[in-house]
Parts: C-alpha cells; structure tokens; sequence
C-alpha cells in the first residue's frame, strides 16, 4: 500500500485546532480507497488492493481503530465522529 501526498498541508504540532478528516471506500471484493484531508484539503491518498496469494488479507469485515504508529510522536486529542453512507 503506497501513500501519495498532495500539496503542502501539514500536520501542525503547535496545538493549533485542526480538522482531520478520513474517507475510506470499500469496494465489497476486500480492497479499499482511503483519502486524508487536513483542513479539508486532501493531503494524501491510497489504495488497499487484495491480489491472491500475495500475502494480502481478504475479509468479511474491516476493523479500524484510532492509533499512533509513528516513530516520531507528539501530543495530541482527537475527537471522531464516523458517518457511513452506502455509494451506488
């Protein structure tokens, strides 16, 4: 899973309120879209792409959770709500 990033936005470390917002689109055959948008510019885009017998995980169900997996930490608080709509 390779992320591009887009344009300039940052996440800032000064404690200055930002928005955060993270779109995930499933397409039923066990692969996902997902964008992140920093101030509501899209900051960066990936795809999760299941092919057969390359070490990928196919699931019934997703499950996602709230975590911090970089090296490089810094205090923060977030606050999520989650919203799901059903496209096409």
């Amino acid at each position: 899973m390779k992320t591009k990033y887009l344009g300039n936005q940052r996440i800032k470390r000064d404690g200055t309120e930002q928005k955060f917002r993270v779109d995930l689109d499933f397409n039923g055959k066990g692969a996902f879209g997902i964008e992140v948008y920093i101030n509501n510019a899209l900051t960066a885009k990936s795809n999760y792409k299941f092919e057969e017998g390359k070490g990928y995980i196919k699931s019934k169900k997703f499950f996602f959770k709230h975590g911090v997996y970089s090296r490089h930490m810094f205090a923060f608080q977030a606050t999520a709500k989650f919203k799901m709509r059903k496209s096409r």
